[in-house]
């Protein structure tokens, strides 16, 4: 054990003994330390992200459970700010009387512009795919040129 620690000494000794090395050893990871720091110093905080996601719920609710609506919950719940915090993503749906198809014509439209990073799609018949063996599926559409639309939809 001795040996190894001659060893290591002996090394660290001529290590420090040349500026290029105190260079890479000192200067180089303080300097990587502050750029990095600068880029993504803000990412996770207050302000930092939000996205814009387009929801349209084209399931016409009938007799029986409403699991679209349940769905729809759901994203509207975890699109609402909590303890002053600004939430992940800010959901944009149609307004009440407003054809969904037309919506969901125009947020595709604005995906493809980047206003908005996503857009979730609740097709009809999902109350009854969910009930049935077969599952259900919901279409996201996102735009994979755009870093925000690649995030929202991970």
């Amino acid at each position: 054990m001795n040996g190894i620690l001659a060893l290591a000494r002996a090394h660290l000794i001529t290590a420090l003994r040349e500026r290029v090395t105190l260079f890479w050893f000192i200067v180089f990871p303080v300097f990587l330390l502050v750029i990095l720091t600068l880029i993504f110093g803000n990412l996770g905080k207050q302000g930092g992200m939000n996205f814009q996601v387009g929801l349209v719920n084209l399931e016409e609710a009938e007799a029986g459970p409403d699991l679209a609506g349940v769905v729809t919950s759901a994203f509207a719940a975890i699109g609402e700010p909590e303890d002053s915090k600004e939430p992940l993503f800010s959901l944009h749906r149609p307004g009440p009387g407003e054809d969904k198809q037309e919506f969901l014509s125009r947020a595709k439209e604005e995906l493809r512009h980047g206003r908005l990073a996503a857009v979730v799609v609740i097709p009809r018949g999902f109350n009854q795919a969910v009930l049935s063996d077969a599952g259900a599926e919901i279409t996201v559409y996102t735009d994979p040129t755009r870093s925000g639309s690649a995030l929202a939809a991970d």
